[in-house]
């Protein structure tokens, strides 16, 4: 049997553009945060997420030009404030923190600082699944068990099984990988721990322009890159 194919009106592809996309740039988030670009030091928000309705009783249209007092008490605040005074933002993230709805009511996040090349402080606001922090004797022995056993490991191999293994226990993914890059942009997947439904891709190799070179960059600018859905919405 024949199969016959229309390809006169297929669009031609730049294949360097899409290379090159600016993916780092981008005007929009997964509906399930808030964002906020502040101004520091008196933390006036300058721009916010459209969704702020859905989880501060508040449009963005009024929160803009307000300060982070205006969310939070002034305890918190100046926590916050005394974090951000630090030079590594690590030692205040994440944190919790309770948004003052409209009325009497609170909603507990979980919040993130970081600060753009531009400057400009963002935090990222997420509703919290657990009320309270996990509790450090059980991230300390979690983290114990995890170096115990890459001090154990004689070789790369074996190292890289164990870092997918113990990230696959605390995150619950179905599926987790250590990717490779090579100089050249090329990439392969040494480290994989999944459920038992899903296809093996350990030992694959992949060409440079798979993962083009700004994702590349993203990666190594942020480590961890979360997508609670893959069907969302973004606002």
């Amino acid at each position: 049997m024949d199969i016959g194919l229309e390809v006169e009106n297929i669009p031609s592809v730049n294949i360097t553009s899409l290379k090159e996309a600016p993916i780092h740039i981008s005007s929009k988030i997964q509906p399930h945060g808030i964002l906020l670009v502040l101004a520091e030091p008196d933390l006036k928000i300058l721009q916010v997420t459209d969704n702020t309705l859905n989880f501060f009783g508040r449009s963005a249209e009024d929160m803009v030009q307000k300060r982070l007092v205006d969310l939070l008490d002034a305890y918190q605040l100046e926590r916050i404030k005394s974090g951000l005074s630090e030079q590594n933002l690590d030692f205040i993230n994440p944190t919790k923190i309770l948004v003052r709805n409209k009325g009497d009511d609170y909603t507990v996040f979980d919040a993130l600082f970081h600060r753009n090349s531009e400057g400009f402080l963002i935090s990222e606001l997420e509703p919290a699944i657990y009320q309270e922090n996990i509790p450090f004797r059980s991230f300390y022995h979690l983290a114990r068990a995890s170096i115990n056993g890459l001090e154990s490991t004689k070789n790369l191999r074996e190292s890289c099984q164990i870092i997918v293994q113990e990230v696959q226990k605390v995150t619950n993914f179905d599926r987790v990988m250590l990717y490779k890059f090579d100089d050249d942009g090329h990439g392969s997947i040494i480290g994989e721990e999944k459920i038992a439904d899903l296809e093996p891709y350990l030992g694959l190799h992949y060409p440079e322009s798979d993962i083009p070179k700004p994702p590349r960059k993203l990666f190594i600018e942020n480590c961890i890159r979360l997508i609670p859905d893959a069907n969302f919405e973004s606002v």
